[in-house]
């Protein structure tokens, strides 16, 4: 039985090897042939990948720069409003005194910072976005956000009027003004330095990815 085996063994060797011998060229060609599809394969998912992340990056630059960009239009478009609002508390401190009372119906608009907020929040998700310039950014709004709520005029007024009459009110007048005057300060003596660093961003954003297209030239090259 053993050596019955041992023959059978033997016989279905010479069997697969003579299955090779006759069949050598189309194993040996199949065998390339799924390797090279394999291979074909792995280029084409890697090749993908790489043009499927070079277009993120140029659709991140383009989002990147595009919201900085709005948001330096917005605070030079707040830094007008603000020197207008400046010209207006003036003339309505003015009104006030007059009549020892905060006038109300002429309490001035608000301002709107709603698109900057957005786009700041939109720039934070950015990995490279400048640290110093989202504080800057965060302060200002901030300022924007306690002067709009030092332009409601309802509460002061009922305050003011509660604790004293006729031209008693005055100084408490003036000081509620110059409160509001504070914030417009700060607000204002923020913008060039914020409007600066958003240029020297854009640029050092755009000379930065200049260098990474021309190292990924050579790197095509090479």
């Amino acid at each position: 039985m053993r050596y019955f085996s041992i023959l059978l063994l033997l016989v279905s060797t010479k069997s697969v090897t003579t299955f090779f011998a006759r069949n050598e060229g189309e194993i040996v060609g199949s065998v390339i042939g799924t390797f090279g599809a394999a291979i074909v394969a792995i280029l084409t998912i890697f090749l993908t990948t790489k043009m499927s992340a070079k277009r993120q990056r140029a659709k991140d630059k383009t989002r990147y720069e595009g919201q900085l960009t709005f948001v330096l239009w917005g605070i030079t478009d707040i830094e007008h409003k603000l020197h207008l609002l400046e010209r207006e508390l003036e003339s309505l401190e003015e009104s006030s005194l007059r009549e020892h009372r905060i006038i109300i119906s002429e309490a001035p608009s608000k301002i709107n910072y709603s698109v900057i907020e957005k786009n700041i929040q939109l720039l934070i998700e950015y990995d490279n976005f400048n640290n110093n310039l989202n504080g800057l950014l965060l302060a200002f709004i901030s300022s924007l956000r306690n002067l709009n709520i030092n332009l409601n005029f309802n509460a002061p007024n009922e305050i003011i009027q509660n604790i004293s009459s006729g031209a008693e009110r005055d100084p408490s007048i003036e000081n509620y003004f110059s409160s509001i005057s504070e914030y417009i300060k700060r607000a204002i003596d923020a913008i060039p330095t914020i409007l600066q660093m958003i240029e020297k961003e854009l640029k050092d954003y755009t000379k930065k990815n200049k260098k990474i297209r021309e190292k990924g030239k050579k790197n095509e090259i090479g």
